[in-house]
Formats: structure tokens, sequence, C-alpha cells
């Protein structure tokens, strides 16, 4: 790209009665950046000319400090040899227990200060030697942490030239963000005028629409109809099918609880007659017993001790005889009660099994009744679609040659608020030296040209044509939502089935071109 191109103003237009212009771009923000920013760049470089000359001075001025620091830390060290040596040598004064170098540094003599005060010179004790190297060792260790404290703060200097540096990368930087503006300038406002187009182009095909969207109805409706019959035939036999199964089912079921029970009363008479089988030759036993018993206690002259024991005996066979009589009896009215109630069941299941056979046709349509209402409902409402928009179509017939001129005034006029927003951009970058974008003007024109030259193409070859509707720049442009959106709302919300309708009714290129 060239970022900068001389700019033809198009103030011949104006001649034209191009009508109300837009205000401004989606851009215009951008053109303010750029200018704020050359703004603050020219304050950038007095700025940098004012931190250049502050910059000697304090970089003097840390060097001098760093230098006194490091002076004081030599006089530390020296004084300490000093009087280290003179502690050693025996140059304390006897009297005021200071030492030779002491006075030495005040510019005294220590000799007539001896004098003066009657003192002489004595040499220090090791105690004493020690704790005063350790005092100037500690004083001399916190010189040197000064100083090293020092030399890690930040030499105001280097601040400054920091400040310079900053200074000039931000200047770096806004120039930057000046061509990254205006590029986005370019990118925003081409968005927005493709947006501009589209809409434009949308208002083109008003009346194109329409007539597309209502001859698609009329094969769609047409489809339905067919469709919901052929499905209503379909789920009639399924559920006649379903309904004589259901009813097999449940005939089979009841039979089979017919067998079972049929089979239970089996086992209930067998077990009766198993359980008497067995029962009544104990019976009958006890009953000989009881004969035998009994003409004993008729025979003449029987002992009455005899007689008491036979009468005792005679009372326990019959109690047990009477106990089995009624456990006989009971079990058999056990069993027969039983055998009533599934005998009765069973009479209960064979009709249920001959009311499922007699009642299939009212069951069958009574499944049916389930989904008749909506198919014929469904089936109606889509055979009255298809002559509604059938009606539609007949009545979308209009002219838009006059929007084409008014859209071509429309864009003539956008495009001349773009110039004069460039300019100013122009003005502002070449003041500060920075590159911008100048494309979108021709772009812009360029593609509404396309979206034209598109929008004359559809209304004679959507349908019946099997020329191409479009060129190939119109199938990429519409594929991606320009022109025909309504339209192609209209397809995207298609089932697969109405799509696959439509697409059978139209021009192949042109209807893949939209998706």
């Amino acid at each position: 790209m060239r970022p900068t191109i001389k700019i033809i103003f198009l103030s011949l237009l104006l001649l034209l009665g191009l009508g109300k212009l837009h205000a401004q771009t989606i851009g215009a923000g951008e053109v303010s950046s750029i200018e704020a920013k050359a703004k603050q760049i020219e304050q950038n470089k007095i700025r940098i000319a004012q931190y250049k000359q502050q910059l000697i001075s304090l970089d003097s001025a840390y060097k001098a400090k760093l230098q006194t620091l490091n002076i004081e830390l030599q006089q530390l060290i020296k004084e300490r040899d000093a009087i280290i040596d003179d502690m050693k040598k025996g140059a304390k004064c006897s009297q005021c227990g200071k030492y030779k170098s002491e006075f030495e540094k005040k510019g005294e003599d220590f000799v007539k200060h001896l004098g003066d005060v009657k003192g002489y010179a004595i040499p220090a004790t090791t105690p004493e030697l020690e704790a005063t190297r350790q005092k100037y060792n500690e004083r001399i260790a916190l010189k040197r942490v000064q100083i090293q404290n020092y030399q890690k703060s930040e030499n105001p200097a280097l601040a400054k030239q920091k400040q310079i540096t900053d200074t000039e990368l931000a200047t770096q930087k806004l120039c930057t963000e000046i061509t990254a503006h205006s590029k986005s300038y370019d990118t925003r406002v081409f968005e927005e005028a493709k947006n501009k187009n589209n809409q434009w182009a949308q208002n083109l095909l008003t009346y194109v629409s329409p007539q597309l969207i209502a001859e698609d109805k009329v094969a769609i409706y047409k489809d339905h109809a067919q469709k919901f019959q052929d499905e209503y035939n379909h789920k009639t036999d399924s559920i006649k099918q379903a309904v004589r199964e259901k009813v097999e089912e449940e005939k089979k079921n009841k039979s089979s609880q017919v067998l079972a029970n049929d089979v239970e009363i089996v086992t209930l008479k067998r077990d009766l007659e198993n359980y008497l089988s067995g029962i009544n030759p104990k019976l009958n036993t006890l009953k000989t017993e009881k004969i035998k018993v009994d003409l004993m206690l008729k025979k003449p002259g029987i002992k009455d001790s005899v007689k008491q024991v036979l009468q005792i005996q005679l009372t326990d066979l019959v109690k047990e005889i009477t106990v089995i009589e009624k456990d006989i009896l009971n079990n058999k009215q056990i069993t027969k009660n039983k055998v009533t109630a599934l005998e009765s069941k069973n009479a209960m299941l064979k009709k249920i099994i001959w009311d499922l056979t007699v009642n299939l046709p009212k069951l069958e349509e009574a499944e049916l009744n389930t989904i008749k209402p909506y198919y014929t409902k469904v089936i109606a409402d889509a055979q009255n679609g298809a002559v509604k928009s059938a009606a539609d179509l007949l009545t979308a017939k209009a002219t838009y040659k006059s929007k084409i001129i008014e859209f071509e005034n429309s864009q003539r006029a956008y495009v001349q608020v773009m110039d004069k927003e460039v300019n100013r951009m122009l003005t502002a970058a070449q003041s500060v030296s920075c590159s911008i974008y100048n494309e979108v003007r021709g772009k812009s024109n360029a593609n509404w040209n396309e979206q034209l030259n598109c929008v004359q193409n559809v209304a004679a070859s959507a349908k019946a044509s099997t020329y191409n509707v479009f060129n190939a720049y119109c199938t990429k442009e519409f594929s991606q939502g320009s022109g025909l959106s309504a339209y192609k709302s209209f397809i995207n919300n298609l089932s697969p089935e109405d799509k696959a309708v439509v697409k059978k009714i139209s021009n192949l290129n042109w209807f893949e071109s939209l998706n």
C-alpha cells in the first residue's frame, strides 16, 4: 500500500444536486485521534529539548555527591589507620585520654598539649585498641552501605535520559498509531461503505425479493400439502397396524391368563384329591377302632374298670375323627371357592377377548381421530397458503430506476465526506512526518459499482433462467450477506426439505451463491 496519496476534492459534485451530505463517516473518531496525536508529537518535541537541557546539570550533581561520599569513606579509613597507629605507638594523653591524631586533625600540637595539661603519652590497652578498631570499622561499613545505596538509587540524569528516550519512543509510537488510525479509518469506513452499499442494494431489491419469496412459497406450500397427505396416509396404515398388533397382543395376554387359570384349577383339584387320598385311610382306621370300642362297651358283664378305660378311648377317637372330618370339609370348601373365582375370571377374560375382536374397527377409528383433525387442518392451510402466495406474486411488481439515481447520489456525497476527512488526516500527519493510508475512496466506489451491477441482474435470472445471475464477484459478495439479505434470510430460515424445493425451481448457480 502507498501511505500517502494526493487528495482530489470532488467539489463539482455539489453542482449536480447531490442532496444532503453525510455529516461524517464512522471513521471521524480516527481522524480526531490522528490530529490529537500529531499535537502530542509537537508537544513531545518541545519536552525533549527541555529534558536535554536539564540532563547536564542533573548528571553533574549526581556524580559530585557520589565523589563526596567516596572522599568521606577514604577520610574515615585514614582516620582509623592514624588512631590505631597512635594507639599502638603510645600517642595517648594520660590526662584527657585523647590521641595525637585527634589533635592534629584540629590543627593542635600534641606535645604542647601534654605540657599544658602536665600529662604524658601512654599506649592503648588491647581492649581499647580492638574497641576503637571495631567502632571505625562499623562507621566505614555504614559509609560503604550508604555509597552502595546511593549507587543503586536511580541517577536523576539516567531518569531524565529515560524520560527523553521514553518520550522519543512515545513519539515513534504516536506516529505508528497515526498510521494505524489511518489504516483503521480505511478499514472501518470501507466496512461502513460496504454496509451502506449493502443497505442501498437491499432497498433496490425491495420489489425483487418479494417476487422470489412468493414464487418459492407457492412451490413450498404445494409440496407441504402433498407431503402432509402422504404422511397422513402412511400414519393411517401404521396406526391401524399398531392397533391390530396391540389388540392381538392383548388377546394373547388374556388367553394366556385363561390358560394359566385352567392350569391352576386342575392343580387345585389334584391337590385336594391328593390330600383326601392321604387322610381318608387314617380316618377309616379311626372309625373302625371306634366301632370296635363301641362293641366292647356293649358286651354284658364288662367290668367297670375296663368300661371306664374303653369310655376314655372312645372319647379320644370321636374327637380325633371330628377334627379330621372338619379339616376335610374346610379344604373342600377352600378349593371350591378358588375354583369358582378362577372360573369367573376366565369368563370375564373370554368376554374381553371377544370384545377386542368385535370392536377392532372402533379402536382403529378412535386412534385415527387423534391425528385426523391436525392433518385436515395443515393440508387445508398449505393449500390456502399456495393460493395466497400466488396472489402475492401477481402484485410484487414495481420499478426501482429512481432509487438507483438516489443511491448513486448518496454514494457520491458519502465519498465527498471521506475526501474531507482524509485531507484532515494528511494535513496532520504531514506536519509531523508520519505516513497514512488512503485507499478507501477507490475501494468504496468499486464496491458500489459491483453491488449495483449485481442488483440489476437478479429479477430476470434468479429462477427460470439457465444463465449465470451474477458475475464471480457477485457470487462472493452476495454469499457474505450483501444485497438480497431479506431473501437470504428467508432461505436460511427454511428447513432442509423446503430449501430443497426452492433449489429445484431456482437457477442452480445463483442459489448456491446465496449459501
